[in-house]
């Protein structure tokens, strides 16, 4: 089978050289999820790319947190990732780890019937 991109983070592999994306789904959770971390400002030629998760790390965690959060990612995605479609988000904080926010985020690819979850700690 063909590969469609590089994994990251960079790992080698003794097939191709490099760890690589072999299906259309993982390349649109890797998308999504660099979509998510991704500061604005950070990607070359782009740069109103990106939600910025890690900016909100020492934000106090708050209906409004999680609002804000909600909507910038509405946002980024109608305008990068149009085709995916979110279903749910939670936000909750880990209780080993009290000044975390853990994001889950269900989403579909209607053209493709396929639907994931993406589990993020920031």
């Amino acid at each position: 089978m063909s590969s469609l991109s590089i994994r990251l983070p960079l790992r080698r592999d003794s097939d191709d050289g490099y760890k690589m994306i072999k299906s259309i789904q993982s390349m649109v959770k890797q998308n999504f999820k660099m979509l998510l971390l991704t500061i604005p400002g950070e990607r070359v030629m782009i740069p109103e790319y990106g939600v910025g998760l890690p900016r909100y790390l020492f934000e106090l965690h708050s209906s409004n947190l999680e609002q804000n959060i909600s909507s910038k990612i509405n946002q980024q995605v109608d305008r990068y990732m149009p085709y995916l479609r979110i279903d749910n988000m939670q936000f909750n904080t880990l209780a080993n780890e009290p000044s975390s926010l853990h994001i889950e985020i269900t989403y579909s690819i209607p053209s493709l019937n396929f639907r994931d979850l993406l589990a993020l700690t920031i």
